[in-house]
């Protein structure tokens, strides 16, 4: 009955935004259900109210994986991206539907591609994760005209003023803050100004 647990769990949000425990579980249900964005704003979410501990271990290494994209190298000087037919426009259908993240699932897909260049391939992956996680806040602001959904309406939103805000970086680290990266961990002792302003910001953020 998972539609119904998702309606309970979203029910809970809107009561509690900082329970991390439904952020959790919505999450988990996307991810099983292969919605790719739903799943990984939810627990991404879940990672800024509850970094640490095995739940939080677990919920970074889901994000890892939904964040990676469909690149791959199929050569030397060959990089392959498999695109869901689904996700490309309809010349014929104009109507948005609920929770409808095609063009972030796109640019994510696309810039998976990147990870692999010349470029980035010596970079940290927490570097390359914020780069990506960048971009996704933004293109959330981009395409939220007519958009509709909970995910649309609820998470969207948040993720969208968090970048405006320029707490993205301070979001990723503490998001990793379970990884034993020495660049993540000496980032995290370095600079708690910055992680109280962001803490400061997402408590008083008005859902």
């Amino acid at each position: 009955r998972a539609e119904e647990a998702k309606a309970c769990f979203e029910h809970a949000l809107r009561l509690a935004p900082g329970h991390a425990g439904s952020h959790h579980a919505l999450g988990r249900l996307e991810q099983k259900e292969k919605h790719r964005i739903p799943a990984l704003l939810a627990l991404s979410r879940c990672l800024i109210v509850e970094n640490e501990g095995q739940r939080a271990r677990g919920n970074l290494s889901a994000v890892k994986d939904l964040m990676k994209g469909s690149a791959q190298r199929t050569g030397s000087n060959n990089v392959t991206v498999t695109v869901d037919p689904a996700l490309l426009p309809d010349k014929g259908d104009s109507a948005h539907r609920a929770d409808d993240f095609n063009s972030a699932e796109l640019l994510i897909d696309m810039m998976s591609a990147l990870d692999l260049s010349e470029e980035n391939k010596t970079k940290p992956f927490v570097e390359l994760f914020q780069e990506k996680f960048d971009s996704l806040c933004g293109i959330l602001d981009e395409t939220k005209a007519g958009q509709s959904g909970f995910f649309w309406e609820y998470y969207a939103p948040y993720f969208s003023a968090l970048k405006k805000a320029g707490h993205v970086e301070t979001a990723v680290m503490l998001m990793h803050s379970s990884s034993a990266a020495v660049g993540v961990q000496n980032w995290l002792k370095s600079n708690r100004i910055a992680i109280t302003a962001f803490e400061e910001w997402s408590a008083a953020y008005e859902w």
